[in-house]
């Protein structure tokens, strides 16, 4: 067995007047888990999340936290309070199976159940 991390951080900025399918979003799956997805949106946005896991590539129980903030750039610099979420997975064939059981904590303080599928080519 062994042990794996990994750290992923983002960001974006924006010029300009963005149409709405251009702002970012985040919330779900891919951003911070826990959160409903479209949870926050904005012109700008920053992204950290992290994973710990431990077991080989066939199965690996898996330990996350993200924090993640969108919305006005011109409030980039004074963000207020970020959405955060934490939770623990399970993760097999080397990521291409993948079930988790997120705890958003802020804004939303909710219980989410997620399996997906997320071939590395």
């Amino acid at each position: 067995r062994t042990l794996a991390g990994s750290l992923t951080a983002s960001a974006g900025y924006s010029a300009g007047t963005v149409p709405v399918q251009r702002l970012f979003y985040l919330g779900g799956l891919q951003s911070v888990r826990g959160q409903t997805a479209l949870t926050a949106r904005g012109d700008a946005f920053w992204l950290a999340r992290g994973e710990l896991g431990r077991g080989s590539a066939a199965a690996r129980l898996i330990v996350f936290g993200d924090v993640g903030w969108a919305g006005d750039r011109k409030e980039w610099s004074r963000p207020g309070r970020p959405m955060t979420g934490v939770g623990v997975g399970s993760s097999f064939l080397d990521g291409l199976i993948r079930f988790d059981v997120a705890r958003g904590l802020y804004p939303a303080r909710q219980l989410r159940a997620d399996l997906y599928l997320e071939a590395k080519f």
